[in-house]
């Protein structure tokens, strides 16, 4: 049995929880690398102003580009 670090178990739980959070709350967004791409907070359209991070350092953490 390999032994994980919680560290680890925190990525990894903050990947899949973000990736399940950002389809639910972003339903129109994409999918686009280690980034998850909307058209903004409201979610209005097929833009990709809003990119928010997957995996990284930075997961979890979104930047709205868009006016």
């Amino acid at each position: 049995m390999t032994l994980r670090s919680v560290a680890d178990i925190a990525d990894e739980f903050n990947r899949d929880y973000v990736l399940r959070m950002a389809k639910e709350l972003l339903p129109r967004g994409y999918r686009s690398g280690h980034y998850w791409m909307a058209s903004g907070v409201d979610d209005s359209g097929k833009g990709s102003s809003l990119a928010l991070h997957l995996s990284g350092t930075k997961v979890g953490h979104w930047t709205d580009y868009g006016n």
